[in-house]
């Protein structure tokens, strides 16, 4: 068997497609590199030119879709097991990724998303719960008063809304006191509207007064009038 030296590695190999790539500007139809040799020069050109590498990859497999569906089928495990890794690698690329396209396919994702949620509904509402605990810890009382407010507004359908942030100016307009009796407000406070969501007041800043919980009770579902007329005020 005729052996053969290769030009990069300086070792001996025999003489074949085994060791060697085909050639076709060759008297014997052969590379001078082995493939070792060869493929490691590859590697380094890729990471030297990633674009221009890419652009090629890209070129190949849209004219070899063939090989291409029959090499992820035949590696599909370990294809799997790269793709998991380099997502644990790369965290902020997969979450631009995934905002980019949920951007992109924004009807897809909706509908995914019920879809998803139709069929978890457990799972959505130990999620809600959670997500609930933090904000009430990390936002305080305000954010737990507007989030009841919008609740029940919604299930009204009454329209409007505030924030958290409204109700923190809110508070500071009424430089801490109850808006009907003039008391200082404590973490208990409540939100009247003005014209009660059963009576069709909507659920925005300006129908809304922080009071204390025993004006609030006492006012209960009556306007302002009303209530004035009752307390003869």
């Amino acid at each position: 068997m005729k052996y053969y030296t290769c030009k990069r590695c300086n070792t001996k190999y025999p003489r074949t497609d085994e060791y060697f790539h085909k050639a076709k500007n060759t008297s014997d139809g052969l590379t001078s590199q082995c493939k070792d040799c060869n493929r490691l020069r590859a590697r380094q050109w890729a990471r030297d030119n990633p674009e221009r590498n890419r652009e090629r990859v890209r070129q190949w497999a849209d004219e070899n879709p063939d090989k291409v569906a029959q090499y992820r089928k035949d590696n599909a495990e370990r294809i799997a097991k790269v793709k998991r890794q380099w997502r644990r690698d790369n965290p902020d690329k997969v979450k631009e990724h995934k905002r980019r396209d949920a951007i992109n396919n924004r009807e897809s994702y909706r509908k995914r998303h019920k879809e998803w949620r139709d069929a978890n509904p457990e799972h959505v509402r130990q999620y809600s719960r959670k997500q609930y605990r933090k904000r009430k810890r990390r936002e305080g009382n305000s954010f737990i008063a507007a989030h009841n407010s919008k609740r029940r507004a919604l299930k009204m359908n009454n329209g409007g809304e505030h924030t958290k942030d409204d109700i923190d100016n809110l508070m500071e307009l009424q430089h801490g006191r109850c808006g009907y009796c003039g008391i200082t407000l404590f973490d208990d406070y409540h939100i009247d509207h003005m014209i009660p969501l059963s009576r069709g007041g909507r659920n925005d800043v300006n129908n809304i007064l922080l009071t204390c919980p025993s004006c609030n009770l006492e006012k209960h579902n009556k306007t302002i009038d009303e209530w004035a007329s009752i307390r003869d005020w």
